[in-house]
This record gives structure tokens, sequence and C-alpha cells, in this order.
């Protein structure tokens, strides 16, 4: 199964802007992203060389409430309770390929979704959305993308423009670690996807995914011995000015 993280998705509460502002006050660069106008829902980014944090709130929740949006509908649920780490989304040159690949391996899929945005320069962004039909909505099962542009023209766009930094265009996520229900739960549920990059650790009660350069490390969140104790998405290089605490994540 060829993919590439793309980008994680942290769940907010408050407006993309104040993201971009706190970011921005510690001298790390945040951009606004834009509206999704059919969904209800808007975001801010924080782009690496190959991928990014999305973080997304709901703009208008009359039209969020009516969206068949897997992403959408998750947002509204858990930023009830609260903030953080809502999903993981990889990235795919072929998503037609990748739903018959991921039928084979007995995971049920949702249609593929359409989806776009419009960014504050005016310009539409296009891309096709996969979801994993869920069994126990407790596992963060990822979802998948395939951008409209192909990478090498959307990365050249995304530095023209400002939205990949310098102090960044050479960085990468490096770690995310999400607390999860139970990590060997999740490993279960998870090991059709990623077999040979999955591995468990009693020792740190976690179960760690290799996605190339980055380590995922589920952990259970409510676990007496486990060693990781918070969220955490870790950048190397590290961030200036980091960590830093934004809205239930700790950022380095």
């Amino acid at each position: 199964m060829n993919i590439t993280l793309d980008h994680v998705v942290h769940f907010i509460a408050e407006t993309p802007q104040n993201i971009v502002d706190t970011f921005q006050n510690k001298g790390i660069h945040a951009v606004a992203g834009g509206s999704h106008q059919s969904w209800g829902t808007y975001n801010s980014l924080l782009y690496t060389a190959s991928s990014y944090i999305e973080f997304f709130a709901i703009e208008h929740d009359e039209i969020a409430a009516e969206s068949d949006n897997p992403l959408v509908k998750h947002l509204r649920e858990k930023i009830k309770k609260k903030e953080g780490i809502g999903q993981i989304c990889f990235r795919t040159d072929n998503i037609n390929n990748l739903q018959q690949h991921l039928h084979n391996q007995n995971l049920k899929t949702l249609p593929i979704f359409d989806g776009s945005r419009v960014r504050d320069d005016g310009k539409r962004i296009q891309w096709k959305m996969l979801f994993i039909e869920e069994t126990d909505p407790s596992i963060p099962f990822p979802f998948f993308i395939e951008w409209a542009e192909n990478d090498d023209i959307r990365l050249a766009e995304l530095k023209n423009s400002g939205f990949i930094h310098p102090t960044l265009e050479n960085s990468y996520i490096e770690l995310i670690q999400w607390p999860v229900p139970d990590y060997k739960q999740a490993a279960r549920s998870l090991s059709p996807l990623f077999q040979e990059k999955m591995v468990i650790n009693d020792a740190m009660q976690i179960t760690q995914i290799t996605a190339g350069k980055t380590k995922i490390q589920l952990f259970s969140e409510d676990g007496q011995e486990s060693l990781i104790k918070e969220c955490k998405i870790k950048i190397s290089p590290p961030l200036k000015n980091g960590p830093l605490y934004v809205n239930g994540v700790v950022y380095e």
C-alpha cells in the first residue's frame, strides 16, 4: 500500500485565526487556510516540507450538522468533550486503487468524497477523500486523500505562495503521540493497514506505527502505567521557541 503521511487534523473549538496568532506570536509560521463551504467548517495550517497540521473548526454549525462527511461528524462529536488530535490523513496518488486494496484486506470503505475549499487568496483547492467504515468509533482509523494537483506542482505552489515558510521547508513531523482507549485494541483494529509497520511495546504501553520518517505512538489514555501522559506532535528540527501547548496538544 503506497501511502505517505499527508496531515494531522487537530480539532479546535476556537477560530483558526486564533491558532495562527498563537504560533506567530512565538515566531512560528502558521497560516489561515480557508472555508469548506459545503461542510460548514474552516481551518488554519502549519506546513512542514511535505506534510502539515490542520487546525479544523466549525464555522457554521447549521451546515456542519447536515454534512455527511465523516470527518465533520467526528469533529462535531469530539469537540463537545475536548480539543486535540482528531484524525491522521495519508496521501495517495491513486485513491481508486487504494480503495480496492482496502477491500482486498476485508476493510469496508465509504464512497469516495469530493472535497474543496477556497483559500483566503481566492484559489480553490480540490481533492478526493476515502474513509474506512468504522466498526469501533473509539479506534482512530486514518483517512486518505488524493490531491487534484500532483505533489511536485502542489508543494512548489505552496512554497511560492508563502504557505511553506523557508524556516520549515526542510522540516518534517517526527513523532505523533495520541491517546486511545486501549492501545492493544488499537493494534488489533489497525493491523490490516500497518502489519509490517506496527510494533506493540508493552513496557511503554504503546502501539507504534512507522510511516516514512514519522512515528505514531498510540497510548492508553487511562493507562496508569503508561510512560506517555500527553498528546504531542514533535517536528524535526524542533520548533523555534517550543515546546508550545496549543488547545490540547504539545508542539515541539
